[in-house]
């Protein structure tokens, strides 16, 4: 996914104001939820950089 990470843009940008970090939270849930609907199991851990953002702001949460 082209873009950058969670943990890319909080060492280049540092903290994130309320209004940012609310809608990075919305999208994760729906992907968590997704993710459940298609495996029927949890993700599991989760760390700054398997979030991933593409150029228009969406997310993506990596599996690997």
């Amino acid at each position: 996914m082209e873009g950058y990470s969670l943990l890319d843009t909080l060492e280049n940008v540092g903290s994130l104001n309320e209004s940012i970090i609310c809608k990075i939270a919305i999208q994760m849930v729906q992907c968590f939820q997704e993710y459940y609907e298609k495996f029927n199991e949890n993700y599991g851990d989760i760390c700054p950089c398997d979030v991933m953002f593409d150029k228009k702001g969406g997310l993506k949460v990596n599996n690997t």
